[in-house]
């Protein structure tokens, strides 16, 4: 359905508060609050819970199966918002404890009746939950046909972006809809809401999601045994990009966390001589580990996005 803004202002007059709204109109309630009108066609609501599912909501709703298997199949939209509260456990103890311990060749074989991630995914939630949960998706569904729909639409990719806390869940839950929006440079509009690292910036984890639909082992390396005699200030290093199988990283160089000043305030007990010699002591602590560090510098990717790309995947491939 296409919203009008005269059909969102009457669907919800139907509702008495905001959760109720979001609750059973979604579609209308997040086109309101992304064209800007949410607030004026819900001023005649009452107060709006911080959650559009309370704790007593979702258990009350988790009382209606016998097991978690039926609450998954049955509601699989409401199951992960449990999960992703991390209640389950709590709302679910009534519930019969079937233990189903998949081994990867059970995986292996259930992944193999499917042509693509989404049917496996609706089919079968409980072994494709596991698989991912295991980190091993990438493995048992390298036979499948990746589906890049065409038709996806600016709200639909939205909605479904709206399901994960990180772009990696996206990544790896809804292939399908994050290369439709990679493709189309939707990403950065649909993926406001998800949580980003303190450290990393949007640009930096663009180029991350990049690297990682490339090389799926993509990994941060957090090193924190590093050692350099006479610098007992030195507690070890982060690498933003790193590939384990290649033992290559990239590290993208902000303009501020990468300058002298933002240096010094992350790393206030350092010498300034050192903090001037910051990448040359990093870039020496992981040759010694046998990795290989190229640097992306965050003015550069402002100014030719592409050519940065292109840089560290020339760099990848050799």
């Amino acid at each position: 359905m296409k919203w009008s803004k005269e059909k969102i202002i009457k669907e919800a007059r139907k509702y008495k508060t905001k959760t109720e709204f979001h609750k059973l109109s979604g579609g209308a309630y997040f086109v309101a609050n992304k064209i800007g009108i949410l607030n004026e066609i819900c001023s005649h609501m009452g107060e709006s819970k911080n959650s559009p599912w309370t704790f007593e909501e979702l258990q009350q709703e988790a009382l209606k199966y016998k097991t978690r298997g039926e609450f998954q199949n049955k509601n699989p939209n409401i199951y992960q918002v449990a999960y992703r509260k991390k209640i389950l456990d709590k709302i679910c103890g009534h519930m019969e404890y079937i233990c189903y311990p998949w081994s990867i060749e059970e995986l292996q074989e259930e992944a193999l009746k499917y042509n693509n991630r989404t049917e496996f995914r609706k089919k079968s939630p409980a072994a494709y939950n596991t698989a991912s949960q295991r980190k091993i998706l990438n493995d048992i569904c390298s036979h499948m046909t990746r589906l890049l729909r065409e038709d996806w639409t600016l709200k639909e990719l939205a909605i479904e972006a709206l399901k994960y806390k990180t772009r990696w869940e996206f990544q790896q839950a809804s292939l399908g809809a994050y290369k439709a929006a990679y493709k189309r440079n939707l990403l950065d509009e649909i993926c406001k809401h998800m949580i980003i690292g303190t450290n990393s910036s949007v640009p930096e984890i663009s180029l991350f999601d990049i690297v990682k639909m490339l090389y799926p082992k993509t990994q941060k390396l957090v090193d924190r045994k590093g050692k350099i005699e006479n610098k007992p200030h030195i507690k070890g290093f982060d690498l933003d990009i790193y590939i384990p199988e290649l033992r290559k990283g990239i590290e993208f160089d902000g303009k501020f966390h990468h300058s002298f000043e933002g240096l010094k305030r992350g790393r206030p007990n350092w010498p300034d001589e050192d903090l001037k010699i910051y990448h040359e002591l990093k870039d020496n602590w992981f040759k010694s580990k046998n990795i290989k560090v190229i640097h992306v510098k965050e003015e550069d990717w402002i100014k030719n996005k592409q050519a940065c790309i292109d840089k560290c995947l020339e760099f990848l491939n050799k």
